[in-house]
């Protein structure tokens, strides 16, 4: 009798696992680089769900969780600068000053004509509460060509984890009490199996959930630092006819390096052309003398 009882109660938890992982979807889009804020709406019916329960302090966590907005902010700027590595400083400076710090940075050197100019990319993570603080110093590290924001809402996400979560490890210590009454053997084992497969779930659920707590507390600043290329940079400051002056050297200078490589491609096929004609004109001349 107690083994049957064994049975059912686990081919029922085994039922109730799968309705759970039914509503659980992967975590909401995005690169891992993104954070989330957690802001007040009381009142907000689609803030998330209230589960009901037999204890007043689980009841009162869940509606705590429903009347919070979990927010994803991130944003993302292309910004001209006189020097990379002057406004990369300072803009991870700024970040660490805000309680924040560096996610990643690449830099690439591009040289022609004897010019070396670098452009690359930094990614900062700031507490969400400062966002629009680090957003302003983007701004005024430079000439901005490009700003985009973006703010995504996961508040139904949060609320289903944490729902999950509890309920995982309800059934964790049900089979934990079971596991502990059985006598037999193959029912001990059977437990055992899926008090291992509840355990997997909820470090699954744990990671995940920890992973949109960072992404809550933590927003993302990706900004594309480029220098100016050097010898437009001194074309486009000279105003009026000294500007127009020194494109029209650059223009002459251009033009004769064209004709140099002409000459230089053309000078062996003048040379096998050329060479027969004179032999055939030298020739005629010889013999008519």
């Amino acid at each position: 009798m107690r083994r049957t009882f064994v049975v059912v109660a686990v081919a029922a938890l085994l039922v109730l696992a799968g309705c759970l992982g039914a509503g659980g979807g992967p975590l909401d889009g995005g690169s891992g680089g993104d954070a989330v804020e957690a802001t007040p709406a009381a009142g907000d019916a689609s803030a998330g769900t209230t589960v009901q329960s037999g204890s007043n302090s689980g009841e009162q966590s869940m509606s705590a969780a429903a009347d919070a907005r979990f927010r994803i902010r991130t944003a993302e700027a292309s910004v001209t600068v006189d020097d990379f590595g002057t406004a990369r400083r300072s803009l991870v400076a700024e970040t660490r000053s805000l309680g924040g710090y560096l996610g990643s940075s690449r830099q690439q050197q591009h040289h022609a004509d004897n010019q070396t100019w670098t452009t690359g990319t930094v990614v900062l993570r700031v507490p969400a509460e400062n966002y629009s603080v680090l957003l302003d110093a983007v701004r005024a590290s430079g000439d901005v060509d490009r700003v985009s924001t973006d703010t995504r809402d996961v508040t139904k996400r949060a609320v289903d984890l944490r729902a999950r979560l509890e309920n995982l490890k309800a059934q964790r210590d049900r089979l934990r009490e079971m596991y502990n009454e059985t006598d037999s053997t193959e029912e001990a084992l059977a437990v055992q199996e899926r008090l291992s497969e509840v355990q997997t779930e909820i470090e699954q659920v744990q990671g995940e959930l920890q992973v949109l707590e960072h992404r809550v507390a933590y927003s993302t600043v990706t900004v594309h630092l480029d220098e100016q290329r050097p010898d437009r940079s001194a074309v486009a400051s000279r105003p009026g006819i000294v500007g127009a002056f020194v494109s029209s050297v650059y223009g002459v200078v251009d033009a004769l390096h064209t004709l140099a490589l002409l000459a230089a491609y053309a000078i062996p096929y003048l040379v096998v052309f050329l060479l027969p004609v004179g032999a055939v004109v030298y020739g005629v001349r010889r013999y008519r003398s």
